[in-house]
């Protein structure tokens, strides 16, 4: 199998465990009557998951199409070559909660997904063959543990996962996360979430790093939904039970590789992209949704390595131009329910 450089999976990657930290981080909050509500934090919290994060719903899934593109890579003999003509993923995404306790909650999250490329390469070094077509796999489940609390006066949100990711061969690598997340402000026009997420990954060049939110509703009907460092977005509530969103989010894709023409054996690709455009969703009943999201990606970066190393220790480094994408999918929410006019 032939090293490739550009997978394009939307995938929150390192970022997923921000996303729902921050999005389970709801608050006591007046109702129209200034009353508070007496429904328990765990409700809240799933209701709050799966209206706002379509990775958090409880069954999600996608199909992406990439236009074709070229890109660099180093080492190389001939950059003049380097095309990939057609690239295509398919995405599933499964969440499930077993345990919801007034302070506590327990769960799972299950991914896998499939990209298809073909690519004319020239000048790397291949992993097998040289067939212009390629197929990864790969998959990642998650043990997914919340607990709230109070610090300082304000809702704190603590959370621990334990992850295990592989490929259709085998499974590959462990990895933990934790996160805590303070809750700064919340009324109905504005939520302000503020923490830290500790990412153990013996690959990652990022033990830690810090997470906020801010999110703002406009008097006009538009929303402000920022994400640092994984999105910035603007969104509308549009027609009936729709809802349009324009701006910039980040995702991370990774696979493994197998090559046998070498010691090492294993490697692994890891690319971390910028999708910029919109995206139209509309709910259809109470649980079921569809969305489409047209744009353009651009890489950060695009890297292999040897799986025991770390991403800054490469093998070989992509620059893949920009591309046009557009993706399309349903997801199962029993959560989300439309808004009141």
């Amino acid at each position: 199998m032939k090293v490739n450089f550009s997978a394009p999976v939307i995938a929150a990657g390192f970022l997923l465990t921000a996303n729902v930290c921050l999005s389970q981080s709801i608050d006591s909050i007046p109702n129209r009557d200034g009353l508070l509500k007496r429904d328990s934090l765990p409700k809240k919290v799933m209701a709050l998951v799966t209206d706002r994060f379509p990775s958090t719903r409880l069954l999600h899934l996608e199909y992406s199409q990439l236009a074709p593109y070229r890109y660099t890579a180093t080492p190389s003999n001939d950059h003049s070559k380097n095309k990939v003509s057609n690239q295509s993923m398919v995405k599933a995404t499964v969440n499930l909660n077993f345990v919801r306790k007034p302070h506590w909650m327990l769960g799972a999250t299950l991914n896998y997904r499939y990209i298809a490329t073909t690519a004319e390469t020239v000048g790397i070094p291949a992993a097998g063959d040289n067939a212009a077509k390629e197929d990864f796999h790969y998959h990642n489940s998650a043990i997914n543990a919340l607990y709230f609390s109070k610090l300082f006066g304000k809702r704190a949100i603590y959370s621990g996962s334990l992850i295990v990711d592989g490929s259709e061969q085998h499974f590959e690598r462990l990895k933990g996360r934790l996160s805590a997340t303070l809750l700064l402000k919340a009324n109905a026009q504005t939520k302000i979430m503020a923490g830290l997420l500790v990412n153990i990954d013996p690959s990652s060049n990022i033990p830690a790093m810090p997470i906020f939110s801010y999110e703002h509703r406009f008097a006009n009907g538009l929303m402000a939904d920022i994400l640092l460092p994984q999105r910035i977005l603007l969104k509308k509530d549009v027609f009936k039970n729709g809802r349009f969103s324009l701006g910039t989010e980040m995702g991370q894709n990774n696979f493994y590789l197998y090559r046998s023409d070498s010691t090492a054996g294993k490697y692994e690709f890891r690319q971390t992209e910028l999708n910029s455009g919109f995206t139209y969703e509309q709910l259809m009943g109470q649980s079921l949704s569809f969305f489409i999201k047209t744009g353009i990606k651009t890489s950060l970066n695009a890297r292999q390595f040897r799986k025991n190393d770390r991403v800054n220790e490469y093998v070989l480094n992509a620059k893949p131009n920009g591309a046009l994408y557009v993706s399309a999918g349903l997801s199962i929410n029993p959560f989300w329910k439309p808004r009141k006019k």
